[in-house]
């Protein structure tokens, strides 16, 4: 089964203390918890960074240009490194607790990539209200092991065997932002390129068939939505055609990754990777376009099957 990834969603772990907090519109104390990974050896609650003992620091946010202090713990591990960040923030709601801590801890981060080069990521988090000792946690989902099974042969053109390894280089790493530029550049070469539908569309014009009447027109549905936790905000992309939807992606979100830091627009434009919003958007954005693709994928595989059944595509006897 397709499990969506890591996208900051939280979950209640207890559900009438998690309901009274919501209802709660007093600023009061959370704590926002986030256990990090040694990315390189693959450790989760652990980093690369060297912690002989717990160290608690207030560092300063600004929060519409006003400044305010956090008080920080830093929590060693047996290993003596570093494995959790604790956050103890004022907010009305855990949204706003979160967005008050991460993006201060998402650029410590990203501060020791480049003067240590660690490779400490975020690999989980979670956020507790003392007030009503109400907790959600937000973690990598885990999916059922799917069952093993080796494919008859495996012989695609040099454009699919492109398409695949780009595929699978998505599926296999953690970052949305890399995940959305893999999955969009195989939206690209279906729609804006064309490439991959040609070949099948010759072979079905070659027998009489028209492609697009064989095709059909795909469009997003609610399951789709709902898988990549897109509802409710993206509901409004129910319904909507591939084709559209890739135009949609090119215009509004493949330009920010495919140019970082883009000319024609402004500095406050530039894409900050280290933001809790950008990183939970393109994390459910991705995750809507995987599901594109992946159909897309699978569908020209079905197609390329019936016309083998059908007699338009003859496979070679075995000698």
């Amino acid at each position: 089964m397709w499990i969506p990834h890591f996208g900051y969603i939280l979950w209640d772990q207890n559900n009438v203390n998690c309901q009274n907090s919501d209802k709660d519109s007093s600023e009061r104390k959370f704590i926002v918890s986030f256990f990090l990974e040694n990315t390189d050896n693959r450790n989760i609650k652990d980093s690369d960074i060297s912690l002989k003992q717990n160290e608690s620091i207030n560092i300063k946010i600004f929060i519409e240009n006003k400044p305010e202090n956090i008080p920080v713990l830093f929590e060693s591990s047996e290993k003596k490194r570093l494995k959790t960040i604790r956050c103890k923030v004022e907010a009305i709601n855990r949204t706003e607790a979160l967005l008050k801590a991460h993006n201060p801890i998402a650029r410590t981060l990203s501060f020791w990539a480049v003067t240590e080069g660690s490779a400490t990521s975020i690999w989980a988090l979670a956020v507790t209200d003392e007030k009503h000792q109400a907790n959600w946690e937000a973690k990598p989902q885990v999916a059922e092991a799917f069952k093993f099974e080796l494919p008859q042969g495996i012989s695609f053109d040099k454009k699919f065997n492109a398409v695949f390894s780009l595929y699978r280089e998505g599926r296999t790493s953690k970052s949305p932002y890399y995940r959305f530029f893999c999955f969009a550049k195989i939206l690209e070469s279906f729609y804006a390129q064309g490439e991959i539908f040609k070949g099948a569309n010759k072979i079905l014009e070659y027998n009489g068939k028209d492609p697009k009447k064989i095709r059909g027109e795909k469009k997003l549905d609610k399951i789709m939505l709902t898988y990549a936790l897109a509802i409710p905000k993206y509901k409004e992309l129910e319904g909507i055609k591939y084709t559209n939807f890739w135009e949609w992606i090119r215009d509004n979100y493949r330009h920010l990754i495919g140019h970082a830091f883009p000319s024609k627009y402004t500095e406050e434009q530039w894409l900050d990777l280290d933001e809790v919003q950008n990183f939970t958007d393109f994390a459910i954005i991705c995750n809507i376009v995987d599901l594109v693709v992946r159909d897309l994928i699978i569908s020209e595989l079905n197609l390329y099957q019936d016309m083998i059944e059908k007699g338009f595509i003859k496979i070679p006897e075995e000698k």
